[in-house]
């Protein structure tokens, strides 16, 4: 069973390529994101599979019953915005206590994948294909021994920063956003992709915007690496077969994929400074991946704050959010420190599949 991890950095489109894995007769997956690492920190020294099977249900109750993901709006699913799914809990138990003969990780993994499409009445016979939506490279650590590729989302940085921040303080008020979240957000999009490369995993790039503007293009490039057969399902953005309108985050409903997609900067969260200041240090990047590069290094003082930061902070401030306050001296020096330190110079970049 070859396995896939979908990771990137920031918004860049990786639950939507899942979603257009969705009912591929190939692929085994969750429906959304599968954090691994903590989930087997949890059973790891468990012996029983009936516990393990019941552990995973528990913690990813969404999974069977998508009334339950709000976030991912997998409770307005389909035409009309009106459906949801739910698995059975009885089926995904009983496949993966028969199919588990050795309690390991590697077991485990691939078990709990292949029990739940069983639970989703997929026939797991034609089944070559493990992909999970890891979201974080921090969830492959525990997969390090694993043979497996990964696929990895970009958009623009500048285009990735514009919707984190955007969204991420429209959702719930702001109230989930804080000073270590900034400053993980930001150092996604500098060192994410090297912290793949060190990996020494095959890394397969994959742009946003010609996932929408070049989707069969894309997808059909995707399924030679896979060395799967092209399907229709592979064009739809779905879960569970039925329509998916994007995350909550999105505000709007998203319609799938976008022939006419375009990166949108909100040129209102950023200084002119800070356009200069992010260009030039993210140059390797944007260069090798057709991105603007254009900055002037003069045109800006590293030591000012970001733009995003003044806003964060001051939705911070108007939050009393007191201990997240005190934080911002720290992490507004780490974020300088770390930009600064951000080189390519020894990292090979991985080719993004529209151009092998």
């Amino acid at each position: 069973m070859n396995i896939i991890a979908i990771i990137g950095f920031g918004r860049s489109g990786m639950d939507f390529l899942q979603s257009l894995f969705d009912k591929h007769p190939q692929i085994s997956q969750f429906p959304g994101e599968f954090f691994f690492e903590k989930f087997y920190a949890e059973v790891e020294k468990k012996i029983c599979k009936k516990e393990i099977a019941k552990l995973f249900i528990k913690k990813h109750l969404h999974f069977f019953d998508s009334r339950l993901n709000l976030t991912e709006r997998h409770n307005n699913l389909g035409n009309k915005k009106n459906e949801f799914f739910l698995i059975k809990k009885n089926l995904f138990k009983e496949k993966f206590i028969q199919l588990t003969n050795n309690i390991n990780k590697k077991e485990i993994f691939i078990n709990l994948h292949i029990a739940y499409s069983y639970a989703c009445g997929e026939n797991i016979k034609k089944k070559k294909i493990i992909i999970i939506n890891a979201h974080q490279i921090e969830q492959l650590y525990c997969l390090a021994d694993f043979d497996y590729q990964i696929f990895f989302t970009i958009r623009d940085p500048v285009g990735s920063l514009t919707s984190t921040i955007k969204h991420w303080l429209k959702y719930e008020n702001g109230k989930h956003v804080g000073s270590w979240w900034l400053y993980y957000q930001i150092n996604r999009v500098f060192n994410s992709i090297k912290e793949a490369v060190l990996l020494n995993k095959k890394i397969h790039i994959i742009k946003l915007n010609l996932l929408h503007k070049k989707n069969k293009f894309i997808m059909r490039k995707i399924c030679k690496i896979l060395k799967i057969k092209f399907n229709k399902s592979l064009t739809r953005s779905t879960y569970m077969g039925k329509k998916w309108w994007g995350d909550k985050l999105s505000i709007k409903f998203l319609d799938g994929v976008n022939k006419n997609f375009s990166e949108k900067i909100d040129y209102n969260l950023f200084y002119p400074k800070d356009i200069n200041y992010l260009n030039y240090y993210l140059k390797s990047i944007l260069k090798k991946y057709n991105y603007s590069t254009e900055s002037k290094l003069n045109n800006f003082n590293r030591f000012l704050p970001l733009k995003i930061e003044i806003l964060i902070w001051t939705r911070l401030i108007q939050l009393l959010k007191v201990k997240e306050i005190f934080l911002i001296p720290y992490y507004w020096f780490k974020r300088i420190v770390m930009v600064k330190k951000n080189q390519y110079k020894n990292i090979r970049l991985p080719n993004e599949i529209y151009n092998t």
